[in-house]
């Protein structure tokens, strides 16, 4: 993510099913991207991000549960 991404943003989800009343349904949302450096202690795989394969990097260093 380049530090120009930053901002506000909007859109629309259309979320399909097989209602045939409703076969379409919109959700809106919005929000803001800021731009946060990884923390190295966080950052298992050296990506420069924190993101899902750091939580798959730490599960399998300090486990899970199966429970």
């Amino acid at each position: 993510m380049q530090p120009s991404m930053e901002g506000q943003f909007a859109g629309t989800l259309n979320v399909s099913s097989e209602d045939p009343d409703k076969l379409t349904t919109a959700i809106a949302f919005s929000g803001t991207v800021q731009i946060i450096l990884a923390n190295p202690k966080t950052d298992f795989d050296g990506s420069g991000t924190v993101d899902f394969v750091d939580l798959l990097v730490f599960l399998d260093n300090f486990g899970r549960s199966t429970q």
